[in-house]
C-alpha cells in the first residue's frame, strides 16, 4: 500500500490495541512523520475496533449473532487497508519536503533498560488514565454547575437544566 514502517506498525496495532495505545507504540516517530502519514494513522485508528470494545460488543451480541467476535475481528481487519487507501487519496504524500519516515532511523534512547521501560511505560499509562478520569470529573462538575445556575431561573414545575435545553434545541435534528 506504499506505507513505511512506523505507519504500518501503527495501523497494525490499531486493529487490536486501539487508537491511543497504537499512537503510544509509535510515539518516538510521531514528531518526524509527514502530514499524510499522521492522517493515515489517525484514519486507521478511527476505522478499526479497539480490543476492549471488541470484547464488549462481542459479549453483548453473543446471544443475538453467533460468532460475533469473529465478525467484529474480520470487520476491523478489513477496515485497516481500506482506511489506508482512503487516507492516501484524501491527503496524498506529495509534499516535496516530506520524506518517508525512516523505520531504521536512530531514535533517542528513552530507556536505559527493560525495567526502566516498564516503569516509564506504566507511569505514562497512569498519567493517561488519570487525565481521562480528571477530565470526566470536570465535565460532570461543569454540567452540574450550569444546572445549578439555570435552576435559579423561574422554570415552572420542572426546573430548567442543560439537558432540557439541549433536548429542545436538538429535538428537530433527532426528528
Amino acid at each position: 500500500l506504499g506505507i513505511d514502517g512506523p505507519v504500518a506498525l501503527g495501523a497494525a496495532a490499531n486493529v487490536f490495541a486501539g487508537m491511543i495505545e497504537a499512537a503510544l507504540l509509535i510515539r518516538p516517530t510521531l514528531a518526524t512523520m509527514s502530514r499524510s502519514d499522521l492522517f493515515v494513522v489517525m484514519t486507521v485508528g478511527l476505522t478499526t475496533l479497539a480490543g476492549t470494545m471488541l470484547v464488549l460488543y462481542s459479549t453483548i451480541l453473543a446471544s443475538v449473532i453467533p460468532n460475533a467476535a469473529g465478525h467484529l475481528v474480520v470487520a476491523s481487519l478489513i477496515s485497516a487497508p481500506a482506511a489506508i487507501v482512503l487516507a492516501r487519496i484524501m491527503v496524498p504524500n506529495t509534499d516535496a519536503l516530506s520524506a518517508p519516515t525512516d523505520a531504521n532511523a536512530e531514535l533517542e534512547g528513552r530507556y536505559d533498560s527493560a525495567m526502566d521501560a516498564l516503569v516509564k511505560g506504566t507511569a505514562d499509562g497512569l498519567k493517561l488514565l488519570l487525565s481521562i478520569i480528571a477530565t470526566l470529573i470536570v465535565f460532570v462538575a461543569l454540567v452540574e454547575l450550569i444546572n445549578q445556575i439555570l435552576g435559579l431561573l423561574p422554570g415552572g414545575e420542572v426546573p430548567l437544566t442543560l439537558q432540557r435545553l439541549l433536548g429542545w434545541f436538538l429535538a428537530p435534528l433527532a426528528w
